[in-house]
């Protein structure tokens, strides 16, 4: 079977400290996994996912259950990162992506 995947490439400081970050978090559901790493050039292999939070609210109206769902995945998430000691500084629109919403 294929599995789709997402090719990251970032300058190596970058990568490596996402690399140990996806290494801690790689159990947690609700974190995209990391499936693999390439050494040249050096990129991670992340779990592709099917839609993002903004494209499926643009696309259809998002029931209540989706929203409840979606808060609650992403409050387990941050509280992964920060019992490690990690704080997310992105833009969250861009960063809530998941397989399906309902």
């Amino acid at each position: 079977m294929t599995q789709k995947v997402i090719i990251k490439q970032a300058p190596d400081d970058r990568l490596n400290n996402e690399l140990r970050v996806l290494q801690a978090l790689n159990e947690n559901p609700c974190i995209r996994s990391l499936v693999d790493t390439v050494e040249e050039p050096p990129s991670l292999v992340l779990r592709h996912l099917d839609d993002n939070l903004l494209d499926a609210s643009n696309a259809t109206r998002l029931e209540k259950a989706d929203i409840k769902l979606v808060a609650r995945n992403v409050l387990i998430a941050l509280d992964a990162l920060h019992e490690r000691g990690y704080v997310h500084t992105g833009q969250f629109h861009d960063y809530i992506i998941g397989s399906h919403w309902s």
